[in-house]
């Protein structure tokens, strides 16, 4: 299948992004040590030890973003581990918002599932903060609206790093730290205007196209008869920024759980992507080049406002849907059984990052 390339393209500095777009070819990534930081829990008390928690000095490192100075510290250890199931769960739930305190209620009673089972006894305490008194129990309606606050943030921050680190991605950046070099797609145009020519030609890779979803996302090779080639999911500059965004280093910081001997939970780095993960990468990295490099919008770029909330919103209820067609090999119109299989491969490799 193909699709034509937009006519009337000759300026030189337009030219020079399109070389980059269509010629780069990136050496394979190396796999640095995954960079830990916040939202991040580890939660292993081995299950034959002495059942006594550990020291809060041995805690304060994981657990310095929660502890208050009110909190037992047996709770300290729910909440973290509720905090960082919920900013997982966000990068695979699209529920409603209107459910958030539900969510988020729902992943401190896993949490205390998980703590119980260690043999952590969460202790049931009269407490008094700022003259309100109440116990330490999810019996306690006042208890229990500070714990759900404090693990509903999650959700929030994971929205506002998955747009920071999508501006940061979208430019280049240099290599640091045993990371390699990220070329970002809007090189060079960070902060500055971006040329007329090259600003019409992004726009026309972002016009969403039922069968093939965003023509930004592909490889597109020139045919002697005018036509373009389509390589599914081909595109250098969308792969590294969903291999940075997800698998390594990691910048959005999503991990999933493991179980270890010994009945022991740790949160660890995600080795291949996921589509709904993808989804949310995917989304954001739409949204943010539309706004802030085209000059679309005037969004706060600190925090994900509600205009901002409402596009990325649009933008996954159209991405998601049409990558899981394409991840389950399911029909859509326009492409062929055959052409389907190549599209699944091609995202499940070049997007997913999948070693099978």
């Amino acid at each position: 299948m193909s699709f034509s390339a937009e006519p009337d393209i000759g300026d030189d500095v337009l030219n020079a992004l399109l070389q980059q777009f269509f010629a780069f070819n990136p050496a394979p990534a190396p796999t640095p040590p995954f960079l830990t930081s916040p939202p991040h829990s580890t939660v292993s008390i081995p299950a034959d030890d002495d059942r006594n928690l550990p020291e809060p000095d041995q805690q304060a490192e994981h657990h310095a973003t929660f502890l208050l100075p009110w909190l037992p510290l047996s709770w300290d250890l729910v909440v973290s581990e509720a905090y960082t199931n919920l900013y997982n769960l966000r990068s695979c739930s699209r529920s409603a918002d209107e459910h958030s305190a539900a969510r988020s209620l729902q992943a401190v009673r896993h949490a205390m599932v998980r703590v119980r089972h260690m043999g952590i006894e969460l202790k049931n305490e009269d407490i008094t903060v700022d003259n309100v008194s109440f116990r330490t129990t999810l019996t306690d309606h006042v208890f229990r609206q500070k714990l759900t606050a404090l693990v509903s943030s999650a959700e929030n921050a994971y929205l506002d790093r998955l747009m920071q680190f999508t501006l940061l991605l979208l430019t280049d950046q240099p290599a640091v730290d045993g990371i390699q070099r990220h070329s970002g797609l809007m090189q060079g145009h960070h902060g500055l205007p971006v040329p007329s020519p090259v600003k019409r030609y992004i726009r026309s890779l972002l016009v969403w196209d039922p069968t093939i979803g965003y023509p930004l996302w592909h490889w597109h090779n020139g045919g002697d008869n005018g036509d373009t080639a389509l390589g599914w999911f081909g595109s250098p500059f969308v792969q590294q920024f969903l291999y940075a965004s997800l698998i390594s280093p990691g910048w959005l910081g999503i991990q999933h759980i493991c179980v270890r001997p010994y009945f022991t939970w740790e949160w660890e780095p995600l080795l291949q992507g996921t589509v709904e993960a993808a989804s949310d990468a995917l989304a954001m990295y739409a949204v943010c080049l539309k706004a802030d490099f085209l000059r679309e919008h005037v969004w706060d770029q600190e925090s994900v406002s509600p205009m901002r909330q409402s596009a990325f919103d649009e933008e996954w209820t159209r991405i998601y849907p049409y990558l899981i067609k394409i991840f389950n090999a399911r029909p859509i119109a326009g492409l062929s059984a055959m052409e389907s299989v190549r599209a699944q491969v091609e995202l499940k490799t070049n997007f997913l990052f999948h070693q099978d």
